[in-house]
């Protein structure tokens, strides 16, 4: 067994780490690289966090023989029993399988206990990289509850950044924008209810202004906006088109809606 661990036949190449919303750690949620490099007295391999625009901080995972430890740390120092630049530390393992080590308890440098969620495989890899949850952007590959819904990027009522739901309409109340609206219909979020909006009359109607030539006129569409707890859920530009069609929109439940 332990020839092709040293070969690295069973050794993960590469994985991504989740250590949750408003954690401390949260910005060196990602992926991590097995270092192709063999070093003297190293068994094992060390993992660098994949760099991104986002981050630059390079943290890795690497095992203490000393301590029998897997420990996550930062800093130009290789030495990963060195307990200054340590950020959190694994049960103790003699595993060569970083995967294995993650089905134990994790704990933070103080020794309080560490929640995280790790994925070997699937849509978080490879091409997923470089996705980062609850940056403002749904991504719908992360629309699940295994990602929180994206970090909560796909509902109103979870998205916590200035781009939210900005220009991602295409399309509302069956009808293709003529300009792009702001809303989240890819809300999936179960703790989130329905509402529905019809359109039961539409008139665009046309006016002269001062300043335009005798036969030009303006014909400006009415703007619908659609607030709930003062957060934005839907904003368009109404069309006549849209005349007698619905728009499904879903929202907090026992929230206070306006249009």
């Amino acid at each position: 067994v332990l020839v092709p661990q040293w070969s690295g036949k069973f050794l993960v190449e590469q994985y991504r780490l989740d250590f949750g919303t408003g954690s401390e750690l949260e910005k060196y949620n990602g992926c991590y690289n097995k270092d192709g490099a063999w070093r003297f007295g190293i068994d094992r391999p060390v993992y660098y966090q994949q760099e991104s625009d986002e981050t630059k901080i390079k943290a890795k995972f690497a095992y203490c023989k000393k301590e029998r430890k897997w420990y996550f740390f930062k800093g130009d120092d290789e030495d990963a029993c060195n307990e200054n630049q340590m950020l959190a530390y694994s049960s103790l393992s003699s595993s060569y399988d970083i995967e294995r080590v993650f089905q134990d308890p994790w704990y933070l440098r103080g020794g309080a206990g560490l929640e995280v969620s790790s994925e070997f495989g699937g849509i978080g890899i490879g091409g997923g990289c470089g996705i980062t949850k609850g940056d403002g952007k749904c991504n719908v590959d992360f629309n699940t509850a295994d990602f929180e819904y994206d970090g909560g990027d796909c509902c109103a009522a979870t998205c916590n950044q200035p781009i939210c739901g900005l220009g991602v309409l295409k399309q509302a109340f069956e009808t293709t924008l003529n300009a792009d609206g702001d809303g989240y219909q890819n809300c999936l979020n179960p703790v989130m209810v329905d509402v529905k909006i019809i359109l039961h009359e539409v008139k665009v109607e046309s006016y002269k202004e001062p300043f335009l030539p005798y036969n030009m006129v303006n014909s400006s569409p009415p703007l619908l906006r659609f607030d709930c707890n003062g957060q934005n859920h839907l904003m368009i530009n109404v069309e006549e088109e849209m005349e007698n069609k619905t728009e499904l929109i879903r929202v907090q439940d026992g929230a206070k809606c306006k249009v």
